[in-house]
């Protein structure tokens, strides 16, 4: 037999973090907060610092429609690769529409992204839009959950590539299903497939990929 060690300790990853959220309701209205600070180390070294801060509000339209919005703001600070540094703000909105005796649901959302970065090469601005839900039926021996979800995500860079000469974009879609069957009182098979698949005129970028779970 033949061994070869290799020393990865520059890969070693510490992250140290603090967080704090709260939440405040009044007259069926829900405020929430969440802020976080992660200080992160690479092989010993500082490597990344960022702040998190994710104000929200929730309020009914009607019995069975409900809207969440939030905005996001991400401030990362890159020890080495301060071209890297960003700011990131993410402003969205979610509705909920409940059916089915508030056992179902679906779920429709949109989400605007814009992140300023010190190298002019990787701002840029862009949008999430997605589609998903779960659907109970209720069978003899229990209920079937199925939850469908499609995401669609734009990026349009703001400035010119210089690995590739000309302005950058991405766009990606995401499909997945998953379904939970119940087979004997409390034990429940799950089954999950999941496609992706991301398109971009920086070809390393590109990729397709299919995962099938149980």
């Amino acid at each position: 037999d033949q061994s070869v060690h290799f020393n990865l300790h520059q890969y070693d990853i510490r992250s140290h973090g603090i967080s704090a959220n709260g939440s405040y309701s009044r007259n069926g209205v829900n405020f929430g907060l969440i802020y976080d600070f992660n200080y992160v180390t690479l092989g010993g070294n500082n490597f990344l610092k960022m702040n998190f801060v994710n104000p929200s509000i929730m309020f009914p339209v009607s019995k069975s429609i409900y809207i969440r919005s939030h905005f996001i703001y991400i401030d990362e600070n890159f020890f080495h690769i301060s071209n890297h540094n960003a700011s990131h703000i993410q402003p969205g909105m979610q509705a909920f529409y409940f059916f089915n005796n508030a056992k179902s649901y679906l779920l429709l959302s949109g989400t605007y992204v814009r992140e300023n970065t010190s190298g002019p090469e990787f701002t840029y601005h862009g949008f999430t839009a997605g589609l998903s839900g779960s659907f109970q039926i209720n069978l003899p021996k229990g209920s079937l959950y199925i939850k469908p979800l499609y995401e669609y995500t734009y990026k349009n860079y703001r400035n010119i590539d210089p690995s590739i000469g000309y302005y950058r974009f991405d766009r990606q879609a995401e499909y997945a299903i998953t379904v939970t069957y119940p087979i004997y009182k409390k034990l429940d098979l799950n089954i999950s497939g999941h496609h992706f698949e991301r398109a971009s005129n920086f070809y390393p970028a590109d990729l397709n990929q299919n995962v099938v779970s149980t």
